[in-house]
């Protein structure tokens, strides 16, 4: 390339700037957004969490009978999470509850299971517990209320972002179409892994390196080529596309 050819990297970044286009939108399954920019608001599906939610594994109660002094509680009971809720049966009684499941009406705390001991169907307090209401649970629509903007367009998909996108129910989300990127080394000095090598030549190396370097900032449609010291076949190769009318 002849010296008055050269440019600046200021007037290069100008010149790929002016030639920039908004690129399309497409609708993609959630699994395959990952790198991509976000085209859509995204909004809370339900309240975050959709239920009072149990925070430990234990025994879900009335706080009320623990303020009255009651020790001793009748096992009724197991919710499991995913399960529908089971309902108290009365202030002597506890259901057991797992971590993430639905606290059971009548019910407003959970009493963790290191501070009971169970037998013969009751449970029995060993230690002095917190008899305050909703204590160890983790209240509905404290993380965010059905409706609140949880991702904006413009947004970068990365992994917190795909599954705050998935806790909205989003099976498809419509981002930008990835741009279709090609890599061109030119130089007869440069060969392939793998290949006979000459003294005088060397590996074809940097072309890996920024290939790798775009499929780990979530580009997949990624080309790569190489031209040889040839000046027709580098303008056939990298020389504008031609127009028809």
């Amino acid at each position: 390339m002849q010296a008055g050819t050269l440019i600046t990297p200021r007037l290069a970044e100008e010149a790929i700037y002016s030639r920039l286009t908004c690129l399309p939108i497409e609708s993609l399954p959630l699994t395959q957004c990952v790198g991509a920019t976000l085209r859509e608001n995204i909004y809370a599906e339900r309240d975050q969490p959709p239920f009072d939610r149990v925070a430990m594994d234990g025994m879900a109660v009335d706080s009320d009978a623990l303020r009255r002094g009651l020790k001793r509680f009748r096992v009724q009971g197991i919710q499991a999470a995913g399960a529908p809720p089971m309902k108290l049966g009365g202030g002597d009684a506890a259901i057991e509850v797992m971590t993430g499941a639905i606290l059971p009406p009548g019910s407003d705390c959970v009493i963790p299971v290191e501070q009971l001991e169970v037998a013969e169907g009751y449970a029995s307090l060993s230690a002095a517990v917190v008899n305050s209401p909703y204590h160890n649970v983790h209240r509905r629509g404290s993380d965010s209320r059905q409706g609140t903007l949880l991702l904006e367009a413009g947004t970068l998909l990365r992994a917190p972002e795909i599954a705050v996108a998935a806790s909205a129910g989003m099976a498809r989300v419509r981002v930008s179409s990835q741009p279709a990127v090609m890599i061109i080394s030119t130089g007869d000095e440069l060969i392939e892994p793998g290949d006979p090598i000459a003294d005088y030549q060397v590996r074809r190396s940097n072309a890996y390196a920024v290939a790798a370097t775009l499929r780990t900032r979530g580009f997949g449609r990624v080309g790569d080529d190489h031209v040889p010291d040839d000046e027709v076949l580098m303008r056939k190769t990298v020389g504008p596309t031609p127009h028809h009318p």
